[in-house]
């Protein structure tokens, strides 16, 4: 599924996908949340403040607020109610309202008139998230959006990695750190292939079996197959590739939870781990079930046929693959 962009919705029309004609559902099931979310940004804090504490995953949590309410209404409550959450979640929006101004071209492919918006914003964000650090300095949650400002205002990779080590310490290995910090490593922002891996493994060696984080080596993998290899698809299906990703998403598998950030890093191993021998085949299987139909923006948008479309595209080819390899479901 990785390779050369192109247009193939006709050629693989006539393949039997199963894609369910429903939008992509950001917040995988959890309704709740959106009709809290949704309220929020009609001004309308209570749903909200009642649902928040019921919802562990503050860093996806955040991003789909950043992502939903205007920055008018995240500044109000900031202003009026300042905490370390409604300070970092301020933050985290402008970093949001930053990027919809750049897009998602390469840098050379933005508008020169973006840049300075775009400046602006992170610089702002900059701004609230060092004030956020100095009144809640125990807090993990304004160091997240302050990896992204760095990143985005190319303060370079010793400054982002300084921000994430402040996040490591509050939060070890936050799921959503490591793959902020894992981009910036990526060669397409300055790093290289080299500090990408050597992060990546430092990840999955040091990490609880059943952390998300894992999930890094994954995106590794597939940045690597579309920035490093000649051939994408025949890198991701080498035995050494997935026996990595294998070893790695094992406690994930074992004990599966409903966490929004345990979905996004199954997400990424769905993608990049083919089933090529039995260990692969059976991991792809067990991805497969446990994500039912719940695909993440990620790693799936940088697929051109739309988030649901390549999903469900891909596990129909991968379950094909598998059957070169029969089950041993006695495993799981």
């Amino acid at each position: 599924m990785v390779g050369k962009r192109g247009d193939k919705r006709e050629a693989v029309a006539q393949r039997p996908y199963r894609v369910d004609e429903v939008p992509f559902d950001e917040y995988y099931g959890d309704q709740h949340l959106r009709a809290a979310i949704d309220a929020l940004a009609d001004g309308d804090r209570g749903p909200f403040t009642e649902i928040y504490p019921t919802r562990p995953w503050s860093a996806f949590v955040d991003r789909r607020v950043a992502a939903n309410v205007p920055l008018d209404v995240l500044r109000g409550w900031a202003e009026s109610q300042p905490s370390a959450w409604t300070q970092s979640i301020y933050a985290e929006g402008l970093v949001h309202a930053a990027w919809e101004v750049r897009g998602r071209a390469f840098a050379k492919q933005v508008d020169a008139n973006d840049w300075k918006p775009f400046a602006d914003l992170l610089t702002e964000a900059d701004t609230v998230a060092r004030r956020a650090v100095a009144l809640y300095p125990e807090s993990p949650m304004p160091w997240r959006p302050m990896i992204n400002v760095a990143k985005g205002l190319s303060l370079g990779i010793d400054e982002c990695r300084a921000r994430f080590m402040q996040l490591h310490a509050r939060s070890p290995f936050d799921p959503d750190g490591c793959n902020r910090m894992l981009q910036m490593l990526c060669q397409k922002w300055g790093g290289s292939h080299d500090e990408m891996f050597g992060f990546a493994r430092w990840v999955v060696q040091s990490s609880a079996p059943n952390s998300p984080a894992r999930g890094v080596i994954s995106q590794a993998h597939f940045e690597y197959a579309v920035a490093g290899s000649d051939d994408p698809a025949r890198y991701l299906a080498r035995l050494g590739t997935a026996e990595e990703q294998v070893t790695a998403v094992e406690g994930l598998l074992l004990e599966p939870t409903a966490d929004p950030e345990v979905v996004e890093a199954l997400n990424w191993f769905a993608y990049t781990v083919v089933p090529i021998d039995t260990a692969s085949s059976r991991v792809s299987r067990r991805v497969f079930s446990l994500l039912v139909d719940r695909p993440a923006e990620y790693p799936w948008i940088q697929l051109p046929w739309g988030i649901p479309y390549s999903f469900a595209a891909t596990r129909y080819e991968r379950s094909i693959a598998a059957t070169r390899f029969p089950p041993v479901w006695s495993n799981w």
